[in-house]
């Protein structure tokens, strides 16, 4: 464990990459319950995705803990990660010169990445303050803890990037307002999409009766399109037998989207249900003893998460597996009786199709070199991946 005093500030800083070295302090710090939970984020550590490494930070004033910040480290390269289609010439001669000018850039980018937040989650799940602190003062804490950090590069495995994800519009950090510690630059990325229950809503009829009549007929015909087929949750021990057939499906599904940075390790799932319960859960279609698709999901509090999840692509085809992932999710919402559902930044349009709404989600990025950070943001614009997608509303209007 190192111990660094902030500068300018009466705070200790507490820094190890083995959470257990904060096991008897962790979970004192914020509000419990969080995808910052002790449990949870050992699940993660004992199954990481490759090459992901990790930064825990315990922040003490007086000898009291009043704060703590998760990072990931994690290496990138942008030409993998970026799933850049290069058109024939003959087809489009400027998009493919584009396309190909991108892809080019794109090879030459590989690096360490520090992540303040969790890569495997949409949502601030970075830090955590005790109560009497402001926002303001947050920010102060988090930008001089980046400068022990940069001025430390073998802590954080030579990291020359952070980025600080993801906030919703209310909830905006504020690093470019007068501020000379560390330079974050503010950037949105593909926005996340989150479905809101309803108090009227206790069994997914009622949610398909607030349909207007064409979206309610194409997701009743999804339904059908499964005929004897059915979600059945796993148990801990099938998560177990069934790994390499879920982790195979995950791969199927994570392979073929247009930013991808991350690789599960094969026992990931069952770490995270071994460690946080009855919160996780695992869904899945049999098929005579073959699982042909899964779905998983977060209970945190009254929100879920969508997590990861995984089919046959002719099975997606044939039977509309993707469509009926969304309503089993839906429909675990109106059993466990939360109030949102986060479905995460992919499939905006087909998530909308089934009444989830478009939120924005806000990072900040930093280069350790102050010379390459005033390009930084510039090279974002240019890499980052878009989704066009038109947006639906399957409600009836007066629903």
């Amino acid at each position: 464990m190192k111990k660094f005093v902030l500068a300018e500030t009466d705070l200790i800083l507490n820094l190890s990459p083995k959470i257990e070295s904060f096991a008897h302090v962790w979970d004192s710090v914020g509000s419990s319950g969080s995808f910052l939970d002790y449990a949870y984020l050992t699940s993660i550590e004992h199954a990481p995705p490759k090459g992901m490494g990790f930064l825990y930070v315990i922040i003490e004033q007086r000898d009291r803990a009043i704060a703590k910040l998760y990072f990931q480290i994690l290496p990138f390269e942008a030409d993998k990660s970026l799933k850049i289609e290069v058109p024939r010439l003959c087809d489009d001669f400027f998009e493919s010169l584009a396309s190909y000018t991108k892809k080019y850039i794109a090879s030459k980018v590989k690096l360490t990445s520090l992540i303040l937040g969790n890569m495997l989650l949409t949502g601030q799940h970075g830090f955590a303050f005790s109560e009497d602190f402001d926002p303001s003062a947050q920010q102060d804490i988090v930008s001089r803890v980046l400068q022990v950090l940069f001025k430390h590069p073998k802590l954080i495995q030579d990291a020359s990037i952070c980025l600080v994800k993801d906030f919703r519009q209310a909830k905006r950090l504020h690093f470019l307002e007068n501020h000379n510690i560390v330079q974050l630059y503010e950037f949105q990325i593909q926005p996340g999409m989150r479905f809101y229950m309803r108090n009227s809503w206790h069994k997914l009829s009622d949610y398909l009766n607030d349909l207007n009549s064409k979206s309610r007929l194409r997701l009743r015909k999804a339904i059908e399109s499964l005929g004897a087929l059915k979600f059945d949750e796993l148990t801990s021990e099938e998560m177990i037998q069934y790994k390499f057939q879920i982790h195979d499906l995950y791969k199927a599904v994570s392979e073929n989207v247009g930013f991808n940075v991350l690789n599960l390790d094969i026992d990931y799932f069952s770490s995270v249900k071994s460690r946080v319960g009855d919160k996780f859960k695992i869904f899945a279609i049999k098929d005579k003893g073959h699982l042909i698709a899964f779905y998983s999901f977060v209970l945190n509090g009254d929100e879920m998460l969508a997590h990861f999840l995984g089919f046959e692509k002719k099975g997606n085809q044939r039977e509309k597996i993707y469509t009926n992932i969304l309503l089993n999710l839906i429909e675990q919402g109106i059993e466990h009786k939360i109030s949102t559902i986060d479905f995460g930044r992919t499939a905006l349009e087909i998530k909308s199709s089934v009444g989830a709404e478009e939120e924005k989600l806000f990072c900040y990025i930093t280069h350790r070199s102050k010379l390459y950070n005033k390009f930084i943001s510039k090279l974002l614009d240019f890499l980052k991946p878009e989704e066009p997608w038109i947006k639906r509303n399957p409600f009836k209007e007066n629903a």
